[in-house]
């Protein structure tokens, strides 16, 4: 599983993380803008709670047996505290799991191409190559 800038939750965090509150304007991704895309997300309200929307609603047992994790977070992003959230749940059913913060970033650093040869950009995507690699090299053999 990899994972990079991941939205894991809806709730009332869009007010209450750090990270929503330190980057809701001027980094890109705004606050109000993730609100909107919630609102487009689901078609019901009530479906943002169900696990397939929000993974960190998800209980212990059904994390379990889950394979390993890499979250890639940026340091100026609404989403920050939330991707890294999942990991603490994950690590708590044996899941092995891997934080990597790059500092001096942007939510979909990876993907701008005004960043594509940044060396934050190359590195999280050699960090992502690398976690896949071996985790389909574990399944091969």
């Amino acid at each position: 599983m990899k994972a990079i800038s991941p939205e894991t939750r809806r709730t009332l965090s869009c007010v209450i993380t750090a990270s929503y509150r330190q980057f809701a304007e001027g980094y890109h991704l705004r606050r109000d803008a993730m609100m909107w895309f919630w609102e487009q997300y689901t078609r019901h309200p009530g479906e943002r709670n169900e696990i397939t929307a929000s993974p960190l609603q998800a209980s212990v047992e059904q994390l379990q047996g889950l394979p390993a994790a890499l979250i890639i977070t940026p340091e100026a992003d609404v989403l920050r505290d939330e991707g890294e959230a999942p990991a603490n749940k994950l690590r708590q059913v044996g899941v092995r799991v891997k934080v990597v913060w790059f500092q001096g970033t942007i939510h979909d650093f990876v993907m701008l191409n005004a960043l594509a040869h940044s060396t934050a950009t190359r590195g999280a995507i050699a960090l992502a190559t690398a976690w896949l690699r071996e985790g389909f090299s574990t399944q091969l053999t």
